[in-house]
């Protein structure tokens, strides 16, 4: 949870270009809106800037575009999913 970091890690994050956070959900990071963080999840109903089943590779990204990713509470839906799509 980004309000858990520190205050150094959080600056560090704040001077990064490119943000995406990952499972992204309903909620909304700290101050997400205001430093221009992508937002990626499967439900296109939670509005995300990129709709992506995470389970699939390649996620559509760049290589070596992203300097910070954050996910929280994903993992276990996207083991589920993985599991399900075998």
């Amino acid at each position: 949870m980004y309000y858990l970091l520190d205050k150094k890690t959080k600056e560090e994050i704040k001077k990064a270009e490119v943000k995406v956070t990952v499972g992204a959900g309903q909620t909304y990071l700290e101050n997400e809106e205001n430093e221009n963080w992508t937002r990626i999840d499967i439900n296109k109903d939670f509005k995300p800037d990129i709709v992506h089943d995470l389970t699939q590779t390649p996620w559509p990204l760049e290589d070596n575009s992203v300097d910070v990713i954050f996910g929280s509470h994903i993992i276990d839906h996207v083991m589920i999913r993985a599991r399900k799509n075998k």
